[in-house]
């Protein structure tokens, strides 16, 4: 069998990166894997593995498993760096199995509202292990706003209760958001011209990456929600507003100046005037099924234009919209139908008021993964084995 290492005049760094990440992949999907089924999977040859895998149990990334036979005495150092070459010399004894450690890191999503602030911290499998929240006011400057934020990060890291270091941080808040900087935000009244990301920046020693909340919202529909079954999504989430998040062929969509989405500041939309009924139902209000029919009309309007636009397999209503009941979802759904020429697939988000946090985690959990198999090896998260070697 051949491999890129067989490759003359190639650079034997790159080339050991580019298989230790092979494999890495194939141990990245949950199963635990002999050698012989990762030589299968990544179509390299044993010795070529086994040294990847020497890697990644030295590195922290992988752990092998304890054989079945309890008499092996195949010898397995504190770090794992002879677990490779053991399974070779344990002739006749049951094959070692490796796995992906998600233990060895942490990540956290933030939805960074303008009346809420939730954090999440997960590990490297997407698993929360903490989640905590507060309320928070729309007349706090941005400052308040974002001490309020790293507090409760704080807080969740120490709830998670493991010595893993945080390799990535994700945060989804209401505006236009460039590069961490909030472009525009008529939402929170200092929020424009903030640079987010870089405010918690001094907080973590890990990238952080900051996206409207529309657009987290829809990654996490497609990451754990509604559509992880479909390619192409429009997502509308409301919240203090009503935003929109695309994704297209699996991957988000942005737009060339970020706007993506953003139909909803078109007054003859009267989108606003939807946020003041949702606001109205929030207190109590009378005459509950007028206001739903309202809401449902108003709200259809856009979304046919983005659909009919956009053509995308389903259209997903999150944030407060998903809570409305059922008889909501049937005035919603008629009314799109006076609109669109053909059917669309309407689903409701069942993620509660979890979706940006959540998308906020694959957002960062995306950017970790993206570190960990870049190839030049540039800027790559520290695993757990390493950060806390004496």
């Amino acid at each position: 069998m051949t491999d890129s290492r067989t490759l003359s005049g190639e650079n034997p760094a790159l080339l050991r990166r580019i298989n230790r990440s092979a494999v890495l992949r194939a141990l990245e999907a949950g199963t635990q894997q002999t050698v012989a089924q990762l030589v299968t999977r990544v179509g390299l040859s044993r010795r070529t593995v086994e040294d990847a895998l020497a890697d990644l149990l030295t590195q922290g990334w992988v752990e092998v498993e304890s054989a079945t036979d309890p008499s092996d005495p195949a010898p397995v150092d504190a770090n794992g760096k002879e677990a490779a070459k053991a399974e070779r010399r344990a002739v006749g004894r049951p094959a070692r199995r490796f796995r992906f450690r998600p233990d060895a890191g942490l990540v956290a999503g933030i939805d960074l509202g303008a009346a809420r602030i939730e954090c999440l911290v997960t590990d490297l499998s997407g698993t929360v292990l903490a989640e905590v929240a507060a309320e928070a006011q729309l007349d706090w400057t941005a400052r308040r706003r974002l001490n309020a934020a790293r507090k409760l990060l704080d807080k969740a890291i120490h709830q998670a209760s493991t010595p893993a270091p945080l390799l990535g941080l994700g945060v989804g808040t209401t505006g236009i958001v460039d590069a961490g900087r909030i472009s525009l935000s008529t939402t929170l009244p200092d929020w424009t011209g903030f640079d987010v990301a870089g405010a918690l920046r001094a907080a973590v020693t890990c990238p952080v990456l900051v996206d409207n909340d529309g657009n987290v919202a829809a990654i996490a529909e497609r990451w754990t929600g509604a559509a992880t079954d479909v390619r192409d999504v429009l997502l509308i989430h409301a919240g203090r507003r009503i935003t929109a998040g695309v994704v297209l062929d699996g991957q988000l969509h942005r737009g060339r100046h970020r706007r993506a989405g953003e139909v909803g500041t078109m007054p003859m939309l009267h989108w606003d005037r939807i946020l003041t009924d949702l606001a109205a139902l929030d207190a109590g209000a009378t005459a509950t099924h007028r206001i739903l029919r309202a809401v449902a009309r108003d709200l259809a309007v856009g979304v046919a234009a983005m659909a009919l636009t956009i053509d995308p397999d389903t259209v997903v209503l999150g944030g407060q919209l998903a809570a409305l009941g059922p008889k909501f979802r049937t005035d919603f759904e008629a009314a799109l139908a006076t609109h669109c020429p053909w059917e669309i697939d309407v689903r409701w988000s069942t993620l509660g008021g979890r979706g940006v946090s959540l998308g906020a985690v694959r957002l960062a959990l995306d950017d970790v993964e993206a570190r960990l198999h870049a190839v030049d090896g540039a800027d790559e998260p520290t695993p757990l084995a390493l950060s806390n070697r004496s």
